[in-house]
């Protein structure tokens, strides 16, 4: 892990399936962000620990292990949760 990521307050990611991982391992997400006005790509941030730092690595590391159903049941609350975000910023 580096340094630079523990100093950072928030950790963001735009990769939707690190972000269904982090919320089923019981990380909340503090706020969806579009990446640009005209873009169609959401940022989600969380707030920087050490241990979520553990985690992302052992998610590119492919070492997590999650629950399959949770995941999913996450995935498709996060989907909905981030089309209410881009639907807003449109109007």
């Amino acid at each position: 892990m580096k340094d630079d990521q523990l100093n950072q307050k928030q950790f963001v990611t735009p990769e939707f399936s690190l972000i269904c991982a982090l919320c089923t391992s019981g990380f909340q997400v503090s706020q969806f962000k579009k990446e640009a006005p005209i873009s169609r790509r959401v940022l989600a941030i969380f707030e920087n620990s050490s241990e979520l730092q553990a985690l992302v690595s052992d998610f590119w590391n492919r070492d997590l292990r999650i629950e399959p159903i949770a995941y999913s049941k996450k995935a498709r609350e996060l989907t909905s949760q981030i089309r209410q975000v881009l639907n807003q910023t449109n109007l």
